[in-house]
């Protein structure tokens, strides 16, 4: 148990280090000006979206999943990263699931529980869920990768 906390704790820390990182890149990016949607997902989740204003209907483009951090949510973790401008300017749509709050008080995503690190279970089925419930509504858009960046690791 120790150990594989000390590997959880490393995998943290060099996310956030690509995070800080990588920051510096997108400063520079003018402001988003696409939409910034939030949905209801069921069971108290929620999800919100950007499409940006040159997202022309039936073109396939990117979705890129951003997983927030411990006590942020999608306005938080959108305005922190400043991904939006970004998905503007690269065009590619943006979905951010937020946590539960009755799940986690601290809105962290509860990884570290067994049922939540499984294929087709827990929260990685909510998340799963979110981006079929995304490509149904935005018709030809084309899954490309997840980018969970800030989960918060307690020394």
């Amino acid at each position: 148990m120790h150990r594989n906390f000390n590997i959880v704790k490393v995998i943290g820390m060099i996310c956030l280090s690509v995070a800080l990182l990588l920051s510096p890149l997108f400063s520079g990016v003018s402001q988003a000006g696409g939409s910034f949607t939030r949905y209801y997902y069921g069971s108290n989740f929620y999800y919100k979206i950007y499409v940006p204003n040159t997202y022309q209907a039936g073109t396939a483009v990117p979705l890129l999943v951003m997983l927030h951090g411990c006590t942020q949510d999608a306005d938080d973790f959108a305005a922190g990263t400043k991904m939006n401008t970004l998905a503007e300017e690269k065009k590619f749509i943006v979905l951010y699931p937020e946590m539960n709050p009755f799940a986690n008080a601290n809105r962290c995503w509860n990884w570290f529980y067994d049922y939540n690190q499984h294929r087709d279970s827990g929260e990685p089925a909510i998340i799963k869920g979110m981006v079929d419930k995304v490509k149904k509504n935005i018709q030809s858009l084309a899954l490309k990768y997840s980018f969970p960046v800030s989960q918060q690791v307690e020394p």
